[in-house]
């Protein structure tokens, strides 16, 4: 497991699509024009470098565009980060040294994933 991609075995997506009645966005939003397909895509992880997110960011872009036609106009992301302790799931146990459960291995140290 690499830095740049810690907790790569605690990923979850849920999808919720809404009906153009359900959902408003503004025709101009951060100056550019937006449509009707726009997508929001809320991330929810530990914390992150401005840089790690940046390029996660870019992926997810990219990844849009060529696999699903989606303009980079109409793709809206936000990251929200939370502590690994504020997560909890049954049989889950902290390991202070590494932020991950201590059952898992292959982790990164603190030290390395802010190195």
């Amino acid at each position: 497991m690499s830095p740049t991609h810690p907790g790569r075995f605690n990923q979850f997506h849920v999808f919720h699509e809404v009906l153009s009645d359900n959902f408003v966005i503004q025709p101009v939003v951060f100056g550019l024009r937006r449509s009707e397909r726009t997508m929001f895509i809320q991330l929810s992880f530990d914390q992150r470098t401005a840089e790690q997110k940046t390029e996660l960011f870019r992926t997810i872009v990219a990844d849009l565009r060529l696999f699903a036609d989606v303009p980079e106009e109409d793709i809206m992301l936000m990251a929200i980060e939370t502590a690994g302790e504020n997560w909890w799931a049954a049989g889950r146990v902290v390991d202070a040294a590494t932020g991950y459960d201590e059952r898992m291995t292959d982790v990164p140290t603190r030290a390395a994933s802010t190195a």
